[in-house]
């Protein structure tokens, strides 16, 4: 098998590209790449977490694609944590609940989505476990997918988070900035769409979101344009404004989530005190801020500490040009990044 990079993979599915990206890749090998020493080799379950829109059920299909093509025939059992939860008490109620586990456990794939849902559901949880091991024991191969890593879960039982662990556990993270672009580009060529590199540059930085909802701007941007190739400036501006006001994240979120992860306190960072220690977190709140709110320059300066437009407007280069050379500080603003734009996932999922 051709060795797997994030630039020369491209798998379509129902008419919808899923691109191999940095922060897919190891998803994307988990589950279609086995060990190059023993290619029937399957270990279960792979888990696939992540937020919405970042590509878990896409892959999940194309994979389920690739595997009849290979194996013409093959039982596959795929449902939501939540039809797994109504088949069982549909089952219990006619009374033939060993006949619904065969239908679950001969498979030779089976796949459960969305594995929060079964949470606090005991007796679910407890007969996907015994389907987990029995598809396992006759050689077949387990995938579930959830928001959030198992042991994250709560009322997951402590088995069943272990029995996930036990396989491969893979996140897809939200897109960085090269992955965003990546995707921006596609989007557009898909749309058939012309945009001046400049507001490209701007989507990338200013839309830190899904590939879903990139794909959904893309599309909006191809209705609102009614066909024609080239996009006006203000329109892309206005769709991105409304997007953000749709994500409600706010200048106090953002500088709630830097100031806690850089270890400073939240009047400090927002002061006007010139701490070493203080610019880099507050640098960072400033680009964040300009990423995931509607906030003007003005505003975001007036909010940290009453500086002006062009004080924030050198933070955020600042702290753009530092992510290209400092993978620590990428890692801590892509780790804020998720935890704001996916504060529209349930706390307790």
């Amino acid at each position: 098998m051709s060795r797997i990079t994030a630039e020369n993979v491209l798998l379509r599915q129902d008419g919808h590209a899923f691109l191999v990206l940095r922060e897919n890749l190891f998803a994307y090998t988990a589950l279609m790449q086995p060990p190059a020493d023993n290619p029937g080799c399957h270990t279960n379950p792979v888990t696939i977490c992540g937020p919405p829109g970042v590509g878990k059920s896409l892959l999940v299909k194309s994979y389920v694609r690739d595997r009849i093509d290979q194996q013409p025939g093959i039982p596959v059992v795929h449902v939501s944590g939540a039809q797994f939860i109504a088949d069982l008490a549909e089952a219990a109620a006619e009374n033939r609940i060993p006949q619904w586990q065969r239908s679950h456990r001969s498979a030779g794939l089976f796949i459960c989505e969305d594995l929060q849902s079964l949470a606090t559901h005991d007796e679910a949880q407890q007969h996907l476990q015994a389907a987990i091991d029995e598809v396992d024991a006759t050689g077949g191969q387990v995938v579930l997918t959830a928001l959030r890593l198992p042991g994250e879960i709560n009322g997951l039982s402590a088995k069943l988070v272990n029995r996930c662990h036990g396989g491969i556990c893979a996140t897809i993270d939200l897109p960085g900035p090269a992955s965003r672009r990546k995707l921006l580009d596609h989007f557009l060529a898909e749309q058939q769409l012309i945009l001046p590199e400049a507001l490209v540059d701007e989507l990338t930085r200013e839309m830190a979101v899904a590939p879903r909802e990139l794909r959904a701007i893309v599309q909006e941007l191809a209705v609102a344009t009614r066909g024609q190739p080239n996009i006006p400036e203000q329109l892309v501006r206005n769709v991105v404004n409304q997007r953000k006001e749709e994500y409600g994240v706010t200048l106090p979120d953002v500088a709630r989530a830097v100031a806690k992860r850089f270890g400073v306190g939240l009047s400090a960072l927002r002061s006007g005190r010139r701490l070493r220690s203080l610019v880099l977190p507050r640098q960072t709140a400033m680009l964040l801020a300009r990423e995931l709110t509607d906030a003007r320059y003005a505003e975001i300066g007036e909010y940290f500490g009453g500086r002006n437009h062009s004080t924030v407007v050198h933070a955020c280069q600042r702290i753009r040009e530092l992510l290209e050379t400092t993978p620590e500080l990428a890692s801590s603003v892509d780790q804020v990044r998720t935890q704001l734009v996916s504060r529209r996932i349930p706390a307790k999922c």
